[in-house]
């Protein structure tokens, strides 16, 4: 490790730390988790500045856009939730101490530079946020965390038989030393097909998404929030560091993600229910992100990665004022009755946009660059990519405009509608950043 890197690393254990240490303090003072995660976005940024890192962490382009995620979207659900979050299945403060230990597993899957530890920060986010998904007590998000569990645990089960496998095969976890070195032998294809199959259960790849819309569904807005914003699309980098590991397998990995992103879209044109509509949502991007990364385009795929985090963010948390104040998680619902302020009304409407690819938010660039390296790889695979994009925007943004529609406002004074806009407005800001620079 170079002198820059000896001395980055503590700049990452005390990332890692902020975290526990906001969360032990939440516990009394639940203002300590939005400090603690502020604290986090800044050394995340800074990070940013430095050399890239190899050690015990491996820190690449890829790991400081996602320290940046993970440490904003904390900041902003955080902040979100002060007036949010009441008692729930376990006191309010023990919701505070789980976040912000799930938050800091997601740093492991994002920065460690070891396959099985990672895959031990991927099932400990699982367990971590058992308890957030089931956090409203129902009979329904019962049943939710039930399907959570089970199935995202068979998923995280079957990743570490393809952890051993590739240990057996390559007698080594160190990422970097695994990267690149896979081969064409029975047991490296045994364990890229395990990988794909068991990491891919988080990350949204079919089959084993079945949980993601269920969840998403009956959690709090944060929690929905956070999943769809860092943790999917974490788990879809442990996916791609999987194919980096064996890049042979590269049609494989493209075609699973493309099955993943078109099937997704097409239930998502059925969808009754918002946060539903915006879980498949996350699937369709997350998987564009993917096979962005797969085709050599990086650059589309974190702008894509980074803007929909902050566009789904606001999605989610506009509508968690949406269930809070009209209580129903019904598009129809909605449609029928008085309307909320605009400020929410405003953050649900931009981050539709975000979300969906729309000109000139961020997400758009991203896919932009994304379809036109496709487009000189495969255009079948492109076709099913502009497909499954055409339906996700009209899916989203028909049924975001009926709950839209002019009606009675009702008065809301509470700053959750500008929290929610806030986020979605990023990455617009990110998008017009973006069109400038490439232009």
């Amino acid at each position: 490790m170079t002198s820059l890197g000896l001395q980055t690393t503590p700049l990452i254990y005390l990332l890692f730390a902020l975290p526990i240490i906001g969360g032990f303090f939440s516990l009394k003072w639940k203002v300590a988790s939005v400090i603690s995660s502020l604290a986090d976005v800044i050394i995340s940024i800074y990070l940013l500045l430095l050399p890239n890192m190899e050690g015990l962490f491996f820190i690449d382009e890829i790991s400081k856009v996602f320290l940046i995620m993970n440490s904003s979207i904390t900041f902003i659900t955080m902040l979100y939730s002060q007036s949010y979050i009441r008692d729930g299945i376990v006191k309010e403060r023990w919701y505070y101490f789980l976040f912000m230990l799930y938050s800091d597993a997601l740093y492991g899957v994002i920065t460690l530079n070891n396959l099985g530890l990672i895959w031990a920060s991927l099932e400990a986010s699982t367990a971590l946020t058992v308890i957030l998904v089931a956090y409203e007590k129902g009979e329904v998000e019962m049943e939710a965390t039930w399907r959570y569990a089970v199935i995202v645990s068979m998923g995280v089960s079957i990743a570490f038989v393809s952890v051993i496998l590739f240990y057996y095969g390559l007698h080594t976890l160190t990422l970097t030393s695994m990267i690149g070195r896979g081969t064409n032998t029975p047991l490296i294809v045994a364990a890229s097909l395990l990988g794909i199959l068991g990491f891919g259960t988080k990350a949204g790849i079919f089959p084993g998404y079945t949980w993601l819309p269920d969840a998403h569904t009956e959690a709090p807005a944060t929690v929905s929030s956070s999943f769809s914003a860092v943790l999917v699309p974490a788990a879809a980098v442990v996916v791609f560091r999987i194919y980096q590991i064996a890049p042979f397998m590269e049609w494989y990995f493209l075609s699973l993600s493309a099955f993943s992103l078109l099937t997704a879209s097409l239930i998502m044109a059925r969808q009754r229910y918002f946060k539903r509509l915006f879980a498949y949502s996350t699937l369709e991007n997350v998987n564009l992100g993917l096979i962005g990364l797969i085709v050599g385009q990086p650059l589309g795929a974190l702008l894509l990665f980074f803007t929909h985090a902050f566009g789904k963010t606001g999605a989610f948390l506009s509508s968690g004022v949406y269930m809070e104040e009209l209580r129903t998680k019904k598009i129809e619902d909605v449609e029928k009755r008085a309307g909320l302020s605009k400020p929410t009304n405003a953050a649900l409407f931009l981050s539709s946009l975000a979300v969906t690819g729309t000109p000139p938010f961020g997400t758009f660039v991203g896919e932009l660059l994304i379809f036109i390296k496709v487009s000189q790889i495969s255009l079948p695979l492109l076709a099913v990519m502009l497909a499954s994009a055409a339906i996700a925007f009209v899916s989203v943004n028909y049924n975001v405009t009926r709950m839209l529609k002019p009606k009675e406002e009702r008065e809301y004074d509470g700053a959750l509608g500008y929290i929610s806009l806030a986020s979605a407005l990023i990455s617009l800001i990110f998008g017009i950043i973006a069109l400038e620079v490439i232009q």
